[in-house]
């Protein structure tokens, strides 16, 4: 069985992308292409202190509730502020606050229409890497039921 295949999609970047994070993205890619059935594995590029950098600060992004909890708002259509202060029961200034933190890590897009602004997933790909841990932490709690079930009929 071979590994299911990304398409990849245009995504709005930041003026201040530089290359190392387009090729951070395609190692993302390759990541994502790779992980079912078998292991990731690193590429065949050396990896730069530089890159490790870039990496762990978009793992910092995933790293709050509140920033997943928005992410997973934004899953199905972009909204304005006003829009996830309803859906997340966050305040507006810690929303804010979390929504600039995730469009600096590239997680999310913008775009000012009159007086709003709307926030959106600026690819589809970054819910990929949360359904991997998702699927991950399932599968780990069904082998503790399992466990904790034949323990107790002991």
């Amino acid at each position: 069985m071979s590994p299911r295949r990304v398409k990849r999609r245009p995504v709005q970047r930041p003026a201040q992308a530089s290359l190392a994070i387009e090729s951070l993205y395609d190692y993302f890619l390759m990541q994502l292409n790779s992980v079912l059935p078998s292991r990731a594995t690193m590429p065949p590029a050396r990896m730069t202190p530089e890159l490790f950098e870039i990496v762990a600060e978009r793992f910092k992004a995933f790293g709050e509730p509140t920033r997943l909890h928005i992410l997973y708002e934004l899953r199905e259509e972009e909204r304005t502020v006003g829009e996830l202060v309803k859906a997340t029961e966050i305040g507006q200034a810690n929303l804010s606050r979390h929504l600039g933190q995730l469009h600096a890590a590239g997680l999310v897009g913008r775009r000012k229409e009159g007086l709003y602004v709307y926030y959106s997933l600026a690819d589809r790909d970054v819910l990929k890497l949360c359904d991997v841990m998702c699927g991950r932490l399932s599968k780990e709690s069904n082998v503790m039921r399992k466990a904790l079930s034949q323990r107790s009929a002991d």
